[in-house]
């Protein structure tokens, strides 16, 4: 009995040892695997740092921490403001590291923060505009005294301020510039700068070999005071070089001055700077256009990669891709009258996403989401044509306008209202129509500030706003255009650009024409043909003009005399110049970097200090004059037709001969001599310089300089000195 009994106790005690080691085997693995689990409040502490991680990354992007192509330090993205739209600018052309979401932008204008609700992936995708050559992003927020005054709010709650576009990287390749200095002793003057009266029995010189005669076959370029520029048969000239000055004309001297020619026409292309432009363009023209008078651009017919207009009245039709404002403005003082806006209006058809209409009446058929208010009822119908009429205070559209007819709206309280349309509408054919002056100039007419990409333009007039409500004198306006083909007419405007293709100039009225202006100045580049049988004036009565030729092209142009002496020995032609300074100097270049440096041309500008003694012409015969005292100052650019290279951690000597033109002179009262004061002077007794300051800059293809500097003479006496 005792041996089952003790049997049986044994058992018990097994029995526990076994059920103590299933539950040790269960609860130890579930122990460790509940206590290496992290909490709730870990999961979220890390799921927030993730998430701060991201927004901190995010805020990264707009840094720049990138080095380009090209050494310099870039943003993967830039937000910047201009001109009444914000930008996301994309430099390197790739998206932003980290997804970026735009949720609403707020704008401050006077005292408050105003939001707009316009949500955007910031992407390359939804890059449909340029900004300075680079794909970008453009939002439409209104007018705004500062950049910062606009900011974007981003998924993650960032808040990105934007900035003026002067943020944006300069795309020129950096490289080392070298270090230069002018031998003082290997420099010479092969010619003064001088006021001349040339004397020739001859007409009709070749313009290349009339300044060679002048100033030697080192120099192309001359300073004309007085005498003209045509072709020696009375027909057409070319002209290859550079122009800097007024193209004026006028008919030659043996047809009388009478003006029986046909209208002067040019074939070719001007590139430069302009002011005072008076011609009418078939061809090309790339560049910006504007005036300060409120003088109309008038487009026919033509096409555009892309035109911009700057709060300008526009009439015509226009058809492209467009971003920005429209507006029809309410009453407002044009060039010679109060008009009122109820004539105003703008026909149009277009797609896209938000786009704005407020305080106008029309008419409108819609097919796709509209919400807003019309005749003071809500209104939010969705993925259907919808039809509206009447006072719109406020629409949103996504969609496609089907057709569209707007005007001012007015209230009985306040009167007609300025009504605006924003937004990016793709195919936007867009007819607007406004009214004329009294003077048949266009008067007031809805306003235009955007562009217009792939842009088809007819018989489009573009013109300024009134300054204010008290002034008659409007503000100025200006378009930048890219790839315009077709005609356009200018009426004494400026800009600068490329024009390319023919122009007529007008023709000059009257039987006693003495001078007609094509540009009033011009600085640039000309290289065609002018035709119609004109002299253009250089000089005399308008301003001088310099003459630049280039001498590996053909110009067949000729110079003819301010006026004829007949004599026996037969006519005694009159020229008036003024001479270049033509230098040769040897230049000292070194290179203390590790690249080779290239100069491809060099900028020149000089002051010069100098007396005239002159020789007039009175009743008694020639008789001395005072001396008098002149400072002259010239710059020009000498393209190098073979480079400078200089190679690495070396030194170099090269040998320049330099023409550098007369620009200004400054002497009261004496110069520039007008035509009466010319032929005064008989001769220039004595012609003395007291010295010349000379600066010249060697250019790098990316646009670097090295400027090195001297006088003339340039002698150095050697002193002993002690520092302490």
């Amino acid at each position: 009995m005792k041996n089952i009994k003790n049997t049986k106790g044994l058992s018990e005690i097994i029995g526990f040892l076994i059920l103590l080691i299933i539950v040790l085997a269960v609860l130890i693995p579930l122990g460790v695997y509940m206590f290496s689990q992290p909490t709730v409040e870990a999961q979220q502490a890390e799921n927030a740092n993730s998430y701060k991680d991201l927004a901190t990354e995010q805020f990264r992007d707009f840094e720049p921490t990138e080095l380009s192509a090209a050494g310099v330090s870039v943003s993967p993205v830039y937000f910047i403001y201009s001109n009444g739209s914000a930008y996301f600018v994309f430099v390197n052309n790739q998206n932003p590291p980290v997804n970026l979401e735009i949720r609403y932008f707020e704008v401050f204008k006077g005292a408050t923060w105003t939001t707009i609700d316009h949500p955007i992936t910031v992407s390359l995708s939804n890059a449909k505009s340029t900004f300075d050559g680079y794909p970008a992003i453009q939002i439409p927020v209104g007018n705004v005294a500062e950049a910062s005054d606009v900011a974007a709010v981003t998924q993650f709650g960032n808040i990105i301020y934007a900035s003026s576009p002067y943020v944006l990287p300069n795309t020129k390749l950096p490289q080392p510039v070298g270090i230069g200095e002018i031998d003082p002793y290997n420099f010479s003057v092969i010619e003064e700068p001088e006021f001349k009266i040339i004397c020739e029995t001859g007409d009709g010189i070749p313009i290349l070999q009339f300044i060679h005669d002048v100033n030697g076959q080192n120099s192309n370029t001359m300073v004309f005071t007085w005498a003209y520029l045509g072709s020696s048969s009375s027909g057409s000239f070319s002209y290859d070089g550079y122009w800097y000055g007024p193209i004026a004309y006028t008919t030659p001297q043996q047809s009388g001055y009478l003006t029986t020619l046909p209208y002067p026409i040019f074939k070719g292309e001007m590139n430069g700077v302009f002011v005072g432009g008076n011609l009418t363009l078939s061809g090309s023209f790339t560049g910006s256009i504007g005036s300060n008078q409120g003088y109309p651009i008038y487009f026919e017919k033509g096409t555009a990669s892309s035109i911009t207009f700057n709060n300008s009245f526009i009439i015509g039709s226009i058809y492209g891709n467009f971003s920005g404002e429209i507006c029809i403005p309410s009453n407002i003082l044009n060039n010679y009258f109060i008009s009122s806006a109820s004539g105003l209006n703008i026909t149009f058809s277009g797609e896209g996403h938000d786009i704005k209409i407020e305080n106008l009446n029309g008419s409108l058929e819609i097919n796709g989401n509209v919400t807003g208010v019309v005749n003071g009822k809500s209104i939010n119908d969705k993925g259907k044509t919808t039809t509206i009429s009447g006072d719109i205070d406020s629409l949103i559209i996504n969609g496609t306008i089907k057709s569209g007819q707007l005007y001012s709206l007015y209230s009985s309280s306040y009167g007609y209202e300025n009504g605006y349309i924003q937004g990016n509408i793709d195919n936007l054919e867009l007819t607007s129509s406004g009214m004329y002056g009294i003077l048949g100039n266009l008067a007031v007419s809805p306003l235009i500030s955007g562009t217009f990409s792939n842009a088809s333009l007819t018989q489009v007039i573009a013109t300024s706003v009134p300054t204010s409500l008290l002034s008659f004198f409007p503000a100025p306006f200006n378009t930048t255009i890219n790839d315009f083909s077709g005609m356009l007419t200018l009426s004494d405007n400026h800009g600068y650009g490329t024009f390319d293709g023919i122009i007529n100039f007008s023709k000059p009225g009257g039987i006693l024409s003495l001078a007609t202006y094509g540009f009033q100045t011009f600085s640039g580049s000309i290289n065609g043909e002018f035709e119609g049988g004109y002299w253009y004036e250089l000089g005399a009565w308008v301003s001088p003009v310099t003459l630049s030729v280039n001498p590996s092209e053909v110009t067949d142009g000729s110079i003819f005399p301010a006026y004829s002496i007949p004599s026996l020995s037969g006519n005694q032609n009159y020229y008036y110049v003024t001479t270049p300074l033509v230098v040769k100097v040897q230049l000292e270049i070194g290179n203390p970097s590790n690249q080779t440096l290239e100069f491809n041309a060099v900028q020149i500008s000089m002051k010069a200090d100098e007396v005239y003694q002159f020789g007039l012409l009175g009743p008694n015969g020639p008789s001395g004059s005072q001396p008098v005292e002149a400072t002259l100052y010239g710059s020009a650019q000498n393209n190098l037709n073979n480079p400078i290279e200089v190679p690495p951690l070396s030194v170099k000597q090269y040998t320049l001969t330099l023409s550098i033109p007369v620009n200004s002179i400054f002497a009261p009262g004496v110069f520039p001599p007008t035509p009466s004061q010319q032929e005064e002077y008989s001769s220039i007794e004595s012609f003395t310089v007291d010295y010349i300051e000379l600066y010249m800059t060697l250019l790098e293809p990316n646009g670097y300089g090295m400027t090195v500097t001297t006088l003339i003479p340039p002698y150095t006496i050697p002193v002993n000195g002690q520092a302490s």
